[in-house]
């Protein structure tokens, strides 16, 4: 279960009886200033510097009584058009991922698609980063050691679901062990009111501005649940199904995977001369379909022969459950598609040699040295999550909820691993996610998303009164994963003047499926050059 969240993570990066009254946050004090000085790393976003600070803010935020403290970490890209107006928190999704390196990617377009006149404000959340780092493991090589013997699909072997629900065991137990002081104060539910102590702290006004993506979103909805009258602006792009995240088996995820998948395959056939992937072994282009059995033909060849690999970190087997998950990680993003479509191709190929120039990449994403924050997805993932299980027959409903929804659905190691998890966040939201906000807040899906299927959205849009919901007629996961100026307008339009798309709104994207790249850097550079009056 921990290979497969690291694992994911690392593709990202290269392409009740704890719940709270909502009125808890009223029982601290307004929270101090916020002194901003230079960063020691990811100090620039484009041309615009990144600045750091801190907040101290409760340990505990069900425990009045606790003095205990912690620093949060923040950082800032500053307004770009005189004075700011207010902030906008942002969170890039995991959980368990600390945020600093997509704001230094994604930081400079965001200044651009909210008009320049707010500050970007990045709060590393609680268990990621410098704050209460979750870690499981008191050095790399034990945590290898525990990676090493987890599989990452109950479909791995005839013996494989009982060897994730023993190995579960075990790391639930390490877990436990290592962090049993903190490990309950991580989940969302103290996140948010760290998120309002930053609001207090910055903003004269009070009111909470927020942009968040993925997992991000699910942050967003329990703050607007949880702080309804304090918001102000939300953008919630590439929505998690929230229910299911919380109670169940997150099986509807997989809703639009197959259809992506799909998607891939028809690119690619539609490319020929840069997708290897089309061409059968007689040089005759293959169609989408068979492009499709090519790959799961290559799956169920490595589930008898894995694929022995000589890495930077040591002989490795390349199974077809890690290259299941890596075919399912790259949906997220077609700007990959092109690279990635040839690094199937070599392995498809009888030729060893045609690998050698995936070998570094290779080695990345199954190593664990990637900067990430040691077991934190997992410390607040299962922390927030209500199913538990004592017994393997009580997973069997949602690993067959799971695996019916998607060919990609098996990849479930995370799902058994809740199940056993021995922490229960404290503070953690346990309603329905219904709110009337303040003002109305901007749900953004994709036409096609792998992981957070438009539908979600359209369901978040139904839960918040007085939202909108924007369809992005893209591919990927979230809107940086495809550029369109249309949905560039509507950004900026919401958070300049306030104004929601009209109800059924769908905007188009202005790149190709196999164009190799988001798109996103013309559209701000665009955007830019109509704000200096250049074009």
């Amino acid at each position: 279960m921990l290979f497969i969240f690291v694992f994911w993570a690392a593709l990202f990066l290269l392409a009740s009886s704890n719940s709270l009254p909502l009125q808890q946050h009223a029982l601290y004090p307004r929270a101090q200033t916020i002194e901003w000085g230079p960063c020691p790393d990811s100090n620039q976003t484009g041309t615009l510097p990144i600045e750091c600070g801190a907040l101290t803010v409760p340990l505990d935020y069900t425990d009045p009584s606790n003095a205990a403290v912690i620093d949060l970490e923040l950082r800032r890209v500053a307004a770009t058009k005189g004075p700011s107006i207010g902030s906008i928190l942002v969170n890039y999704g995991g959980p368990g991922y600390n945020g600093r390196d997509t704001l230094a990617m994604f930081g400079s377009w965001q200044m651009t698609l909210s008009g320049g006149i707010y500050d970007i404000v990045l709060v590393v959340p609680r268990g990621t980063g410098n704050t209460l780092r979750f870690s499981c493991f008191s050095n790399n090589d034990q945590r290898l050691a525990a990676y090493a013997r987890n599989p990452i699909s109950s479909n791995a072997s005839d013996t494989a679901l009982g060897r994730i629900w023993a190995v579960s065991q075990l790391d639930a137990d390490t877990c436990f062990m290592a962090q049993n002081e903190t490990g309950s104060l991580i989940g969302t539910g103290f996140t948010a009111r760290d998120f309002m102590q930053v609001v207090d702290a910055l903003d004269a006004d009070g009111l909470l501005r927020f942009w968040g993506q993925s997992y991000g979103t699910l942050l967003g909805a329990t703050l607007a649940a949880m702080y309804p009258d304090r918001i102000e602006r939300m953008i919630l792009d590439g929505v998690v199904d929230l229910m299911e995240y919380t109670y169940g088996s997150d099986y509807p995820q997989y809703t639009d995977t197959d259809a992506v998948f799909s998607t891939f395959c028809t690119a690619c056939a539609a490319n020929p001369t840069t997708c290897p992937l089309s061409q059968s072994p007689t040089n005759t282009t293959l169609s989408p379909p068979e492009i499709a059995n090519t790959l799961t033909t290559l799956l169920t060849t490595t589930k008898q022969v894995p694929i022995p690999l000589d890495l930077s970190t040591g002989p490795y087997l390349l199974d077809a459950a890690t290259i299941k998950s890596l075919l399912y990680v790259i949906l997220y993003s077609p700007s990959a598609w092109p690279y990635y479509s040839t690094l199937f191709a070599a392995l498809l190929s009888p030729d060893p040699a045609s690998l050698a120039p995936f070998l570094p990449v290779i080695s990345a994403l199954v190593s664990t040295s990637l900067g990430l924050d040691d077991e934190a997805v997992y410390g607040i993932r299962c922390s927030d999550k209500t199913f538990r299980a004592e017994r393997i027959e009580d997973v069997l409903p949602g690993l067959k909820q799971r695996q019916g929804a998607s060919y990609f659905g098996d990849n479930d190691a995370n799902f058994v691993g809740c199940a056993r998890w021995r922490f229960e966040a404290r503070g953690r939201y346990e309603g329905d996610f219904k709110a009337k906000t303040r003002k109305g807040v901007l749900v953004v899906g994709n036409t096609g998303d792998p992981a957070t299927p438009l539908a979600n959205a359209r369901e978040e849009g139904g839960r918040l009164e007085g939202s909108r919901v924007l369809e992005h007629a893209g591919f990927g996961h979230s809107i940086f994963a495809q550029a369109g100026r249309c949905t560039a307008r509507v950004v900026r339009d919401y958070w300049v003047e306030g104004t929601l798309p009209r109800e059924g709104t769908k905007c188009e994207v202005d790149v190709g499926l196999w164009d190799g790249k988001t798109g996103w850097e013309e559209v701000v550079a665009e955007m830019d050059a109509e704000d200096s009056g250049a074009v």
